[in-house]
C-alpha cells in the first residue's frame, strides 16, 4: 500500500532541507555566491517536493519559498502588532531562524 504523503509533511521536509543548505539564504556563508552549490541545493529541494507535486519545478520551488517567507512576515506582523494573538501558521516555528 503506497504511503499518503500530505502537503504539510513535505512543507516541514522541505523548509527542514532549506535550513539545512545554508547557500541558500545565508548572504555570510561562502557558497551563496556559488551558482553551482545553489543549483544543487535547489534540485535536492525540487525532488523533495516532487514526493507531492510530480510535475515540479525548481521554479516552483523558488515561488513556494518566497510565498512562505512572505506569509510568514505578515503572520509576525499580525502577532507582533497584538500581543494575544497565536501564530496559527505551520512553519512558523521552522521559519524564525532565517526569516527575521
Amino acid at each position: 500500500m503506497q504511503e499518503i504523503i500530505t502537503e504539510r509533511d513535505v512543507l516541514i521536509e522541505l523548509f527542514q532541507l532549506y535550513k539545512d543548505y545554508q547557500c541558500l539564504w545565508d548572504t555570510s556563508h561562502e557558497l551563496y555566491c556559488n551558482r553551482d552549490a545553489r543549483k544543487q541545493a535547489f534540485a535536492v529541494l525540487k525532488q523533495c517536493y516532487s514526493k507531492f507535486e510530480k510535475d515540479a519545478t525548481v521554479e516552483d520551488v523558488k515561488k513556494k519559498l518566497e510565498n512562505m517567507k512572505k506569509a510568514y512576515k505578515r503572520e509576525r506582523k499580525k502577532v507582533s502588532n497584538n500581543k494575544n494573538l497565536l501564530p496559527i501558521l505551520l512553519f512558523f516555528a521552522f521559519s524564525s531562524w532565517s526569516l527575521k
